[in-house]
């Protein structure tokens, strides 16, 4: 795939390998040998940020005219049925997808993204074991096996009360 001038992997962080770059190495297994490489993490809106980034890449960079963005998710096999806090992620499954960008073909336009973050639910949903918080937990507790609502109620009432009104807000933005 020598015409791929850049490859953003987006998919989840829990890889082959821990602390590694996925992108790079699939960037190798295509032979795209010219192209920079890297990876990128917002969890659920990965890939629609890394859309506005590569056409954000392609507007402001001569050399960037191809785009790959590819990647998948596993974290399904983080849940614990059992726990109950979690209950709202019992539908997580493995998946991947892959697009590509093209500057200046008109075929599949892309029109305008907006992303939206709260840091008010960064803790909410969290993996114990393998951060720097809790880098032995991983030996020592059944927590490496699942990912965990810290307090859903909680979450819950904030979800309700920011949902609709973000929703609605990115639509009327993207549509500007």
């Amino acid at each position: 795939m020598s015409e791929l001038d850049l490859f953003i992997y987006v998919g989840e962080e829990y890889k082959e390998y821990s602390l590694w770059t996925g992108s790079i190495y699939m960037q190798e297994q295509l032979g795209a040998y010219g192209a920079v490489a890297f990876d990128m993490s917002l969890r659920c809106g990965t890939t629609v940020l890394a859309m506005d980034v590569a056409k954000s890449m392609m507007i402001a960079k001569e050399d960037v005219s191809t785009v790959l963005l590819a990647g998948g998710y596993c974290n399904g096999g983080f849940m614990n049925y059992k726990n109950e806090r979690s209950r709202f992620m019992y539908n997580l499954a493995a998946g991947g997808g892959a697009m590509i960008f093209r500057k200046n073909d008109k075929r599949n336009t892309l029109l305008e993204t907006v992303t939206m973050t709260d840091g008010s639910f960064s803790t909410d949903v969290i993996h114990r074991a393998g951060g720097s918080i809790a880098r032995d937990l991983f030996e020592r507790s059944s927590y490496h096996e699942e990912l965990d609502v810290t307090n859903p109620k909680e979450m819950k009432k904030r979800l309700d009360a920011k949902s609709m009104k973000n929703f609605l807000y990115v639509i009327r933005e993207s549509l500007q």
